[in-house]
């Protein structure tokens, strides 16, 4: 079984995953029509479970619990009938949705983020009575790293911890209720702080240390205003108290416990929130493992954004439109040169400012700003003068359309699949012209190594005649070099290595015929670039776990592909 990562994995099921939850959201709008039939509800409990377990063997965190929750509630409200609360029902519906846009999310952007789930699993948690789960639930992370220092004994006497923790405990309370109410929070944080601080100092080096650290780092997200002070927030304030009770208990003895550790990955989590610069927050990231790409707290809301914002078929679409319009602009233009005529740059101006609107809906501000003002100075060109093609007004203003048009082009990138936005950057080179190019150089690539296959599967069938190889070399190398143009290094090496085996092994008169093993073992390598291509002309990438197999059939075949 071909190994291949696991976003990867989910372009295999995306599309049959998208029609059972669209089945499971028609089952619910019947059901809404006719709350007194269930029947439609029990074809969304299948959908659902249907969907919990493709995303269990995907190992997507967070969408297998989600669909799970899903299923849950689905059975609250079958069983509550026409008593079923609105709350309930929509929850469902928006849980749906989330999980929809989540997969879409995972498949545009190639990675997977379960943080962006954990709202919609608590609201669907909080409409069944059920306690919501920490934000941090599927945050990776080391919680059995250990703090520099770790170890020391407390500086303090049991009996002296517990007095001086009972002080700092009620300091902490008494932010902490201000904190709940919504008075006045950045300063009761930074008292919250001060206590944290305290304790931590008396501390020493202890276990519950790490506790009270990656604590503080927490408030001081809380406290940048970037992090909202949500119910799982507060609820994880309350237990970082309930930690400060047990050392008034038991003084230096509960400092020498280890943390809950539910809690202090809450903690980290929060901590790593903290912008990118933060002396804090990248220590902790450091001590807890916390991955380099890790968003923080700018950064996720911006993931946010991404998937509850218009989904990748409503951009794709729009931006096609675009495309269209930009089309029509140019030629527009072209036009108004050629007739030179009153008011025909003014008919090319309401043109370009309809696309300053739509570019506007997609939140190209500056992009728009720039498509206005040239609208401004076209309507300005009707005054009778002649204007001059090859002038740096005019070439100016086809600068500025092509560098919008790529913009539009780079924004369709990053809700497609596979795509990448590299070249967004380069105004003097048309996106879309390069997009054409790569599909026909990738069609070209797969026609070539078709036409390999071909000649070593009749090589096999003519018993290991050699001239159905004698093309197959000059072939690949032409493969190869399309492939070069596409930056597709790991594919070109394997390429080359099925060349390299090929005319050293089987063009080799004096080496006696290969068994069909071989051959086979050829093929698959060839094939495995196949299936790379063919994934990026469907936008739908396998991932370069396939590469990997390819390599390791050169490598049986005794050619290894050489590392660049």
């Amino acid at each position: 079984m071909v190994a291949i990562q696991r976003t990867s994995s989910l372009n295999l099921v995306k599309d049959e995953l998208d029609a059972t939850l669209k089945q499971a959201e028609a089952g619910l709008e019947a059901f809404i029509d006719d709350p007194a039939s269930g029947a439609r509800l029990d074809e969304c409990l299948e959908c659902f479970h249907q969907v919990w377990g493709v995303l269990r063997v995907l190992e997507l965190p967070g969408a297998p619990e989600l669909a799970l929750e899903l299923e849950h509630i689905t059975r609250v409200v079958k069983e509550s009938g026409e008593a079923a609360r609105d709350g309930q029902v929509a929850a469902l519906g928006n849980g749906i949705m989330v999980l929809g846009r989540y997969l879409e999310y995972m498949q545009i952007k190639g990675r997977s983020l379960p943080q962006l789930l954990v709202p919609a699993i608590n609201a669907l948690r909080l409409s069944a009575n059920r306690p919501p789960i920490p934000e941090s639930a599927f945050f990776p992370c080391d919680i059995n790293a250990r703090r520099a220092g770790e170890g020391a004994d407390a500086l303090e006497s049991d009996e002296e911890v517990a007095r001086l923790a009972r002080r700092l405990r009620q300091m902490y309370q008494v932010a902490l209720l201000s904190v709940l109410r919504g008075e006045n929070v950045a300063t009761n944080l930074r008292m919250m702080d001060r206590a944290l601080e305290r304790i931590d100092r008396i501390g020493g080096g202890t276990p519950m240390g790490r506790l009270w650290w990656t604590a503080r780092g927490a408030l001081r997200a809380l406290g940048q205003g970037g992090v909202e002070m949500d119910r799982t927030r507060k609820l994880f304030l309350g237990g970082v108290d309930r930690q400060l009770k047990l050392v008034v208990q038991d003084g230096g003895k509960a400092l020498r416990e280890e943390p809950s550790k539910v809690l202090l990955r809450e903690a980290v989590y929060l901590s790593s929130l903290l912008p990118a610069g933060d002396e804090w927050g990248a220590a902790i990231r450091k001590a807890f493992r916390v991955a380099a790409d890790s968003p923080d707290a700018a950064g996720l809301a911006e993931e946010r954004d991404v998937m509850t914002g218009p989904g990748g078929s409503v951009i794709r679409t729009v931006s096609a439109q675009l495309r269209a319009d930009l089309g029509g602009v140019k030629d527009s233009l072209d036009l108004a040169v050629r007739a030179g005529g009153e008011g025909a740059y003014g008919r090319v101006a309401d043109e370009l400012l309809k696309v300053g609107h739509t570019l506007v809906m997609l939140g190209l501000l500056r992009d728009s700003q720039v498509v206005k003002e040239r609208a401004e100075q076209l309507r300005q060109w009707d005054d009778g003068r002649a204007i001059d093609p090859a002038g740096n007004e005019f070439q100016r203003l086809i600068d500025d359309l092509l560098a919008v048009e790529n913009a539009v082009a780079g924004l369709e990138k990053r809700f497609t699949p596979g795509e990448s936005s590299e070249l967004q950057g380069e105004s003097q080179v048309s996106l879309y012209q390069l997009d054409d190019a790569r599909k026909v150089v990738i069609a070209e690539c797969r026609a070539g190594i078709a036409l390999a296959k071909r000649g070593i599967t009749s090589y096999i069938e003519a018993n290991f005649d050699r001239i159905h190889l004698n093309n197959i070399p000059a072939t690949l190398k032409g493969v190869a070099g399309g492939l070069r143009f596409l930056n597709l290094a790991r594919a070109v090496g394997i390429l080359d290595a099925c060349v390299s085996y090929i005319d050293t092994r089987l063009l080799n008169a004096n080496l006696p015929s290969p068994g069909v093993n071989d051959m086979e073992t050829l093929a698959d390598a060839i094939t495995g670039v196949d299936y790379f291509l063919e994934s990026m002309e469907e936008h739908k990438p396998i991932g370069e776990g396939v590469l990997e197999v390819a390599e390791s059939s050169m490598e049986e075949l005794g050619t290894p592909v050489a590392r660049s």
